[in-house]
C-alpha cells in the first residue's frame, strides 16, 4: 500500500531531479563548451637569463631570448629594445613569459624592422598569493625595485614600460603603480589577463576589500584587461572590468574569437598574436597615441578592427570604384552590412556627414582565412554612404529585426540562406544567463555569428554561440548578427537556427558570481530539509553577520 508523500519527501524528490538534471546538463556541455586556441609554439630553445636578484626576498628578473638574439644579450650585457616586462600569475614560474616573448622575436626577425624588444619576466619563487595580501604587497615593492634595477640597464631607453600580468599579478602591478610615481611616469600601459580588478571573488577578510578599493584610486596608466569569458574558472569575467581603464574578451576580439580558460589565456596563439600587434603600434608611434587621452583609438583599432589603414577621399577625387547609396534606400534601415573580397587599398564603406571628405568605416574579418573584410553599421539620417562597387550591400530595415525569445526549451527559427545578414533582438533578462546559440545548415563552414550588447560581444566560427551579458549595468537588449558564408547564398537552402538557456552553465555563472555565498546556500538547503524553524532562524542570524563583517 503506497503512503501519502509528505510535502518534505516532495521538495527531496524535486531537489533530487533538478540536482540530476544540472548534473547531465553540465556534463553534456562539455562536448561544445571548449576554446579553440592554439598553442604558441617556439621553434627555438627559450632560454633565460638572470639580470636582477633580490638579496632579500630571492625574487629575481631575467631577460628571455632565443638563438643569436640571446646569445648577442648573453655576451655583451647591452640593452637597447623596447622594455617589455612579464609578471606570472600565482604560483606561476617566469618562463611563461616564452609565449609573448617567441613572437615578438621572431616577428621583428622576420619583418627586419628597425627596433626589437627586451622581454623580461619577474621570478617571484612561484609564491601562492591568491589569499595573501602580504605577500601581493611584497611583490609589488619587488617590481618597483626590479624595474628601476632594468632601468639601469639602459644606457638610453628609447620607449616607457610595458608591463604584461597574468591572474592576481594584475593586482601586485597596479599596488606598485598606486605606490610609486617613478614607476607611473616610466610606463606607458598595463595589459592584464584574467585579472578580477573589481572585487576579489572570495571576500575573506577586511584587507582584500580594503585593498581593492586603494587601487581604484591609481588612473594615471592605461590598463587594458583581457579576459576569458565564462570559461575562464578563476576570474569571473565581470569582475575584470576595471576603474579607467579598458576590458576585452577573447571571445569579441578580431581574429580570436574564442572564449580562453585562465591558463590558455597565456599560451592563446590568436590572443598574444593580437596583443603583439599593439605592442608594434607602440614600437612605431610618433604621434603620441598612446596617451591617455588618444588610446581607445589605437585600441579599437588593434582590436576591434583588420588593422588596415584606409585613406581619407575627398570629395572632389571621388573615383569610379565607390558607389553612392541612394538615400531612400537608407532612409528606412537600421543597419548596413557591406562585405566584399579583401582589399587594403579602400574601405568597404564611406560616410561623409556635411563634409568635404568621406570617411572610411571600420571594417573586420570574416574568418581566419581574412578573404573577406565586413562593416557592420547603424545607419545616420544626418549621413551619405558610398560603397565600394565590388562590396555587396545589405540594408536591415528595423522592422525586419525580430525578437528572439530565449527559455531552457530550445526554440528554433529558419530563414533562407540567400540573405546576406539576418539580425535578431536578444531580450535582457539577467546577467547571471548564458545563451547558446547552434546554426544547423548543409553547407561546411557554418555562417559566422556575432552578439553584441553595452559591454559585452561574443563572436563563432563554428555554428556554436555561447553567450551572456556582461553584469547588471549591461541591462539593455542585445543583438544576435548572423552572416553566412559570402558568396554560397542558394534560393533553395535554409538556416536553421536553435537558441536556448543553458542550465548547467548558468548554474556555473551563478555559483562563480557567488562564491563567497555557495557554503552558506548549501547550508541553508541542508536546513529547509530539516524543517526546523529555531536552526533556520538561527542561521539566518548568523549570515547576517558574517555578510555584514565582510
Amino acid at each position: 500500500m503506497l503512503t501519502r508523500l509528505s510535502t518534505k519527501d516532495i521538495l527531496r524528490i524535486l531537489y533530487f531531479i533538478v540536482g540530476i538534471w544540472i548534473v547531465f546538463d553540465i556534463r553534456n556541455c562539455r562536448s561544445y563548451f571548449k576554446h579553440s586556441c592554439d598553442m604558441t609554439v617556439m621553434y627555438r630553445m627559450p632560454q633565460l637569463r638572470t639580470v636582477h636578484e633580490d638579496n632579500e626576498t630571492n625574487y629575481l628578473m631575467y631577460i628571455y631570448g632565443e638563438g643569436q638574439y640571446f646569445r648577442k644579450v648573453a655576451d655583451t650585457n647591452k640593452f637597447e629594445g623596447i622594455p617589455v616586462i612579464y609578471v606570472p600569475g600565482n604560483r606561476a614560474p617566469a618562463d611563461m613569459a616564452r609565449s609573448i616573448g617567441s613572437i615578438l622575436q621572431n616577428k621583428t626577425e622576420m619583418r627586419n624592422v628597425p627596433y626589437h624588444f627586451n622581454v623580461f619576466a619577474a621570478h617571484l619563487n612561484e609564491e601562492p598569493s591568491t589569499f595573501d595580501v602580504k605577500t601581493l604587497k611584497k611583490h609589488a615593492s619587488y617590481l618597483i625595485r626590479g624595474l628601476k634595477h632594468i632601468d639601469k640597464l639602459y644606457s638610453k631607453r628609447s620607449h616607457k614600460f610595458v608591463i604584461i600580468g597574468h591572474s592576481i599579478s594584475g593586482i601586485a602591478i597596479k599596488i606598485a603603480l598606486s605606490q610609486s610615481k617613478w614607476l607611473r611616469d616610466n610606463t606607458a600601459f598595463v595589459m592584464t589577463l584574467g585579472t578580477a580588478f573589481k572585487e576579489h571573488q572570495f571576500k575573506i577578510t577586511g584587507d582584500f576589500i580594503d585593498l581593492w578599493r586603494e587601487m581604484h584610486t591609481m588612473v594615471e596608466v592605461p590598463i587594458i584587461s583581457f579576459h576569458g569569458g565564462l570559461m575562464d574558472e578563476n576570474a569571473e569575467e565581470s569582475f575584470t572590468g576595471n576603474e579607467g581603464g579598458y576590458s576585452y574578451s577573447s571571445q569579441g576580439i578580431d581574429r580570436v574569437w574564442t572564449m580562453s580558460d585562465h591558463n590558455c589565456l597565456v599560451w592563446c596563439n590568436q590572443l598574444q598574436r593580437s596583443i603583439s600587434r599593439l605592442l608594434f603600434e607602440y614600437a612605431e608611434d610618433k604621434l603620441d597615441k598612446f596617451s591617455r587621452r588618444n588610446i581607445d583609438k589605437v585600441l579599437d583599432k588593434i582590436f576591434n578592427s583588420t588593422t588596415f589603414t584606409y585613406p581619407v577621399i575627398e570629395m572632389n577625387f571621388i573615383n569610379d570604384r565607390l558607389v553612392k547609396i541612394d538615400m531612400k534606400e537608407t532612409s528606412n534601415g537600421l543597419l548596413l552590412y557591406v562585405i566584399r573580397k579583401s582589399n587594403k587599398e579602400i574601405a568597404p564603406l564611406y560616410e561623409t556627414h556635411y563634409s568635404s571628405q568621406l570617411i572610411p568605416k571600420k571594417d573586420l574579418f570574416y574568418d581566419y582565412d581574412m578573404r573577406y573584410t565586413y562593416s557592420l553599421e547603424y545607419i545616420s539620417s544626418q549621413s551619405q554612404y558610398y560603397i565600394d562597387k565590388e562590396a555587396s550591400l545589405s540594408i536591415v530595415p528595423e522592422n525586419e529585426i525580430s525578437i528572439l525569445e530565449s527559455s531552457v526549451v530550445t526554440k528554433t527559427v529558419k530563414f533562407p540562406e540567400k540573405d546576406n545578414i539576418k539580425v535578431y533582438t536578444i531580450p535582457f533578462l539577467s546577467p547571471n544567463i548564458v545563451y547558446r546559440v547552434m546554426i544547423k545548415n548543409k553547407q561546411s563552414s557554418p555562417p559566422k555569428m556575432y552578439f553584441k550588447s553595452n559591454l559585452n560581444e561574443a563572436f563563432s566560427q563554428n555554428g556554436i554561440l555561447i553567450f551572456n551579458y556582461f553584469n547588471e549595468e549591461d541591462n539593455e537588449d542585445g543583438k544576435l548578427f548572423i552572416m553566412p558564408q559570402p558568396g554560397v547564398f542558394k534560393d533553395n537552402k535554409m538556416i536553421e537556427v536553435n537558441i536556448n538557456v543553458e542550465i548547467g552553465l548558468t548554474v556555473i555563472r551563478v555559483i562563480k558570481l557567488n562564491i563567497t555565498n555557495v557554503p552558506f546556500i548549501l547550508s541553508f538547503i541542508s536546513l529547509l530539509f530539516s524543517f526546523k524553524s529555531s536552526d533556520l532562524g538561527k542561521f539566518l542570524a548568523f549570515n547576517f553577520v558574517i555578510f555584514y563583517i565582510t
